[in-house]
Parts: structure tokens; C-alpha cells; sequence
């Protein structure tokens, strides 16, 4: 996996733990990483729940076009 994807990964997760998975601010990170192009890094995530697999592909799909790709 790459690195920079790793990282976004472990920083997405240790926010919901420190949030305590509350989904309003769990939102508020969504649309953050949307807007610095970083959403899609976390998509694929095993451990995501519905709430935010609707929410990560409503902001994917409403910021495409900020998404940056060569981060690969």
C-alpha cells in the first residue's frame, strides 16, 4: 500500500476512536478530506461503516473533481 495512503488511513482511524465514532464530526473529517483531495484513500477501508461508506461516496462523488490522484 502506499505510504501516503497508510497514513491517511491510520490518521482517519485514530480520529473516530478520539471522536468516540460520533458521525456529525465524523462528517466534518469527510468533507475535510474531500476538499484536500484525500477522500478516496479511505474508501476502501475494511473497517468502515455504512453510515460512512454513504457519506465517503455522496463527498467522492460531490468533490471529484478536488480528488488528487498522484499521491500513487
Amino acid at each position: 500500500m502506499n505510504e501516503t495512503v497508510e497514513k491517511t488511513q491510520d490518521e482517519y482511524r485514530d480520529f473516530r476512536e478520539s471522536i468516540s465514532y460520533c458521525i456529525f464530526d465524523i462528517e466534518s473529517k469527510l468533507v475535510q478530506l474531500a476538499e484536500e483531495g484525500r477522500i478516496w484513500m479511505i474508501q476502501g477501508m475494511k473497517d468502515l461503516t455504512e453510515s460512512e461508506l454513504i457519506l465517503i461516496n455522496h463527498y467522492l462523488s460531490d468533490k471529484r473533481e478536488l480528488q488528487i490522484y498522484d499521491f500513487v
